[in-house]
């Protein structure tokens, strides 16, 4: 576990149960993996001889979930998973100066990617069954939502093209399978659903204007 301090002196605990599982257990692994406890190394254990064996290694032409692509490769060689309920290290939460803060390039086709890595790692454990897919295509939509958003502030022009972009993501269509599970604005769920840049595009624009 892990105990996250920020600097106006509050704090949050993020912790897991204490179990040994197989890593194909779909309902185990699913659970730890949404505990946000899974992506980063400083509260890990590892076996060196699985790194070293498969090569496994930190991506260092990114900037930006680096940590999470190394262990989703570590995964794909573990046969069990030990977790400890136990919360010892402590995590300062900055407010400025981390990569948390500041705007990433391309962040869309980085979450993208390691979206689509972690669709792997549960095929290849077998795990990914109906609950899954629903967190996992829930996630995908959040995550054209979110970067469409984040966005919002380019040039006219560039801004629908990106929203096109962005809408042409193949997934979508599975998404769609789990669309009752998200609750959200009627017409930018709409829109995004049915690919219909041009109504999302003009609803954020008029959007834009009401907060003026």
């Amino acid at each position: 576990g892990i105990i996250c301090n920020y600097t106006d002196r509050k704090f949050k605990t993020l912790k897991t149960n204490d179990a040994y599982f197989s890593s194909n257990d779909a309902h185990q692994l699913h659970s730890l993996i949404k505990s946000r406890l899974y992506y980063g190394p400083c509260n890990k254990l590892y076996k060196s001889n699985i790194i070293k064996q498969n090569k496994i290694t930190f991506p260092q032409e990114i900037s930006y979930g680096e940590d999470r692509i190394f262990n989703y490769h570590y995964i794909s060689y573990v046969d069990n998973i030990q977790s400890v309920s136990y919360a010892g290290y402590h995590y300062l939460k900055l407010n400025t100066g981390s990569l948390t803060t500041t705007t990433i390039p391309n962040l869309f086709e980085l979450e993208y990617s390691q979206w689509k890595m972690l669709n792997d790692v549960y095929r290849s454990k077998g795990a990914f069954n109906e609950e899954v897919q629903q967190d996992q295509y829930t996630d995908l939509f959040w995550i054209i939502h979110d970067n469409i958003f984040a966005n919002r502030k380019l040039r006219n022009g560039k801004f629908y093209k990106y929203i096109k972009q962005l809408l042409t993501t193949p997934e979508i269509c599975n998404i769609k399978k789990f669309a009752e599970n998200i609750n959200y604005n009627k017409i930018i769920k709409y829109s995004i659903l049915n690919r219909n840049s041009l109504l999302l595009y003009s609803f954020i624009k008029l959007l834009n204007i009401c907060k003026k």
